[in-house]
């Protein structure tokens, strides 16, 4: 599309460089509510970066809780397992004399018995 006295070519919007001023003439409404708009954008981006390091802060704190808890959760299953072990010795040990006291009394009361025939003999 041709303008009349211009001469050039009309397909695209004028850049700065073509458009001489005052062809497109804005409004100090619209001026000022792009203004408006391009602050807001700022403002949500630096919100939106403040957000962004305070989760990214807030996660690395959360691992540092997390591993040292795992750290106390393995150290107190290591104690555990020393004292599992521990008990376990010492159950085989008292079940070991439990039944070593059984033998002892089933040999008391066969010589018992033994002795009680004799003397109704």
């Amino acid at each position: 599309m041709m303008s009349a006295g211009s001469g050039m070519e009309m397909d695209h919007l004028p850049v700065a460089e073509e458009a001489p001023l005052g062809v497109f003439p804005l409004s100090v409404d619209r001026v000022t509510s792009a203004q408006e708009d391009l602050s807001k954008c700022r403002k949500f981006l630096s919100e939106l970066a403040n957000f962004d390091t305070a989760k990214f802060l807030e996660l690395e704190r959360l691992k540092a809780e997390q591993a040292q808890e795992n750290q106390l959760l393995k150290q107190q299953m290591a104690d555990l397992a020393k004292d599992n072990r521990s008990l376990q010795e010492k159950n085989k040990l008292i079940t070991k004399k439990h039944r070593d006291e059984m033998e002892r009394f089933k040999r008391m009361l066969k010589d018992a018995d033994k002795q009680l025939a004799k003397t109704l003999q």
